[in-house]
C-alpha cells in the first residue's frame, strides 16, 4: 500500500512538472505569436548621408539618417560626438528619418568620432550602431602660382599652374568675366592646371585674373593677378573662292552647313579631365605656311568675312598629315566647308582640327600618338588648293598653335627624366 501510494505520488509529481513545462512552452510559443518583441531577432536596418569616414569640416555640417525596424518597431535614436551625445530623439514607428546640425565651434582641429545608434523594441534591445572618424580643418590651403607666358599676346595661351599642400575642391580661374575649368594634373601631389586661350581681340593692357580655391573642408582663399595682354600682328588677305564651290555658299546648302557647324561645335568644345597630350605639339605637316592663325578674311563671294581660326599649310595633294600630339579621335568624317575632317580630344580641354585633307586613315574613337598618320593632304570642303587646315582649340576657343610648337605647357613642377 505504501508503494502504491509513494508511486501515485511520483507520478502526480511529474505530471505537474510536465504541465508546466508544456505551459511555458505555450506561453512563450503564445508570445512569441502574438507579440513581435518576443519573436524580433533582428537589429535596426541604419543608413547614413552627409558624412563619409575622414571627412573633414571647419564649420557646422549636417548628417542625415535614416532607420527601420518592420519587426518590433524604432524606440530611440542618439547621435554621439566624442561620445558625447549632440543629438537624442524617443521614437515609435518601424521607420525614421532624422537629421542634425553638428556644430563644431567647440571642437578643436584634428581627429573626432562621430557614433549614430538606433534601438528597437524588442523584448531584448536591439542596438545599430555607426561610427566615423572626422576631421576638424579651419586652416586654409596654401597655394604655389606659376604662370607659363605671364606676358602674352592676343591669341596666345596663358597656362596657370597651382600646387596646393592638400586636396582642393572646383577650383577656378576667372578671366575677363568668364570662368575657366582648373583640372587636375597630378592628384598625389595636388597639382591643377587652368588653361585660358586669350581672345585675338582682347584689349592691348594688363588683365586682371581671379583665381578662387577651397580645400576639402571649406576653407576658401584667393589670390589676384595681373597678366599684361600686348598686341598680336595678323595679316589681311583676301580668298578667292574657285568656281567649283561657290555652291558651298549657296542657300540651298544653307541648313546643311548649319548642322555641321553644330557638329564641329560641339566637338571642338570637348572637355576630358584625363590629360592624354605631353611634351610640346608637333606642326602636323610639311609644307608652307599659307595663311597664318587669326589672318583678317575677306572672300571674294563677298558674303562672308571671318578671322582665320587656324594655320594653313600648303603642299602637294598627297603629303602626310600627322597627329599633333596624343589623343583620342572624335570626328573622322567628311563636312561641306571643311572637307575631309579629323578632330582629336587631347584632354583638359585641349582639341586639334585638321581639315580638307584628301583622305583620313583613322575612325572615331580610335587613340593616336603624337606623330601618327591621321591622313593625307587635299582639298577637300571650301579650299582654294591642297592644303591643311589645322586648329588648337582650348574649351572651344581659337588658340596660336604656333605657341603650342614653341612652348612646352607641362607643369613647372614635372620631374625630367
Amino acid at each position: 500500500m505504501e508503494l502504491s501510494i509513494h508511486a501515485l505520488l511520483q507520478n502526480r509529481k511529474i505530471i505537474v512538472i510536465a504541465a508546466v513545462v508544456l505551459s511555458l512552452i505555450l506561453l512563450v510559443g503564445t508570445s512569441y505569436l502574438l507579440f513581435p518583441e518576443v519573436r524580433d531577432g533582428q537589429p535596426p536596418v541604419l543608413k547614413i548621408e552627409g558624412i563619409q569616414e575622414n571627412d573633414r569640416f571647419y564649420d557646422a555640417y549636417e548628417i542625415r539618417f535614416s532607420a527601420e525596424d518592420k519587426e518590433t518597431s524604432l524606440a530611440s535614436a542618439e547621435i554621439l560626438v566624442n561620445n558625447e551625445q549632440v543629438y537624442s530623439s524617443e521614437i515609435s514607428d518601424t521607420s525614421f528619418d532624422g537629421m542634425a546640425q553638428i556644430l563644431t565651434a567647440d571642437l578643436p582641429e584634428g581627429a573626432h568620432t562621430l557614433a549614430v545608434r538606433v534601438h528597437d523594441r524588442a523584448l531584448f534591445s536591439h542596438k545599430t550602431e555607426w561610427s566615423a572618424r572626422f576631421w576638424i580643418d579651419r586652416t586654409p590651403p596654401k597655394i604655389e602660382t606659376k604662370m607659363i607666358a605671364a606676358n602674352i599676346k592676343q591669341g596666345d595661351t596663358l597656362a596657370l599652374y597651382f600646387n596646393a599642400d592638400e586636396q582642393l575642391r572646383e577650383p577656378a580661374v576667372i578671366f575677363k568675366t568668364m570662368k575657366y575649368p582648373v583640372d587636375v594634373v597630378d592628384e598625389a601631389e595636388y597639382i591643377y592646371v587652368a588653361l585660358i586661350p586669350v581672345s585675338v581681340f582682347s584689349t592691348v593692357k594688363k588683365e586682371p585674373v581671379l583665381c578662387q580655391f577651397s580645400d576639402v573642408a571649406g576653407n576658401r582663399v584667393e589670390e589676384n593677378l595681373l597678366v599684361s595682354v600686348t598686341a598680336g600682328t595678323f595679316e589681311k588677305e583676301r580668298i578667292e573662292v574657285p568656281s567649283g564651290k561657290v555652291a558651298i555658299f549657296s542657300d540651298k546648302n544653307a541648313e546643311r552647313r548649319k548642322t555641321e557647324g553644330r557638329i564641329i561645335a560641339e566637338a571642338i568644345s570637348t572637355h576630358s579631365t584625363l590629360k592624354f597630350w605631353y611634351d610640346k605639339f608637333i606642326r602636323p605637316s610639311e609644307g608652307v605656311v599659307s595663311s597664318s592663325f587669326a589672318s583678317q578674311r575677306v572672300y571674294s563671294t563677298g558674303s562672308v568675312a571671318s578671322c582665320h581660326k587656324g594655320m594653313d599649310i600648303a603642299n602637294k595633294t598627297g603629303t602626310p598629315i600627322y597627329a599633333a600630339n596624343y589623343g583620342k579621335v572624335i570626328i573622322a568624317r567628311e563636312f561641306l566647308v571643311y572637307g575631309n575632317t579629323v578632330i582629336i580630344d587631347h584632354g583638359q580641354g585641349i582639341v586639334t582640327l585638321y581639315g580638307h585633307m584628301d583622305y583620313l586613315v583613322v575612325q572615331e574613337g580610335e587613340y593616336v600618338t603624337r606623330n601618327q598618320q591621321i591622313g593625307v593632304m587635299g582639298d577637300t570642303g571650301l579650299a582654294t588648293g591642297p592644303h591643311l587646315h589645322w586648329e588648337l582649340r582650348i574649351n572651344g576657343r581659337e588658340a596660336n598653335p604656333v605657341q603650342w610648337e614653341e612652348t612646352n605647357f607641362e607643369h613647372p613642377w614635372k620631374t625630367a627624366f
